[in-house]
């Protein structure tokens, strides 16, 4: 917990949230090899590591309304 606490307080303060938002956002792709249906088992398969994909939509709406909301 105390990890998304500092996550968050680190983004409040403007600094680099936007490297975070775009990794959070980045599909499949040729470089970006992820898993589109990654679940718990998966994730631990690999050694407790998340590999999925991310999603831009909702990405970008949470930080986005983060940042008007918090900053």
């Amino acid at each position: 917990m105390s990890d998304a606490f500092l996550l968050l307080m680190r983004c409040a303060t403007g600094e680099a949230w936007m490297m975070i938002m775009y990794d959070l956002a980045r599909p499949y792709s040729l470089t970006n090899r992820c898993r589109e249906d990654e679940t718990y088992d998966t994730m631990m398969e690999n050694g407790g590591e998340p590999y999925g994909c991310g999603s831009p939509l909702t990405s970008y709406i949470y930080w986005l309304m983060f940042q008007i909301l918090v900053g």
